[in-house]
């Protein structure tokens, strides 16, 4: 199931987010580090939207 491979990876990426968070204490590193993650989120979240759309779209 290609959506629920997706919820998985959001919620890999932002326990990856927290333990950048716990162990940057770099500003800029945090920043960059939560400009990806915002990112990827994005991404994630786009790509959720379109297996939805796929399913409900085919059925």
């Amino acid at each position: 199931v290609p959506r629920l491979r997706g919820v998985k990876t959001s919620v890999d990426l932002w326990g990856t987010a927290l333990r950048l968070k716990v162990e940057a204490p770099d500003l800029r590193a945090l920043r960059a580090a939560s400009n990806s993650i915002i990112k990827l989120t994005y991404l994630v979240l786009r790509v959720l939207e379109h297996s939805v759309h796929g399913v409900g779209g085919s059925g």
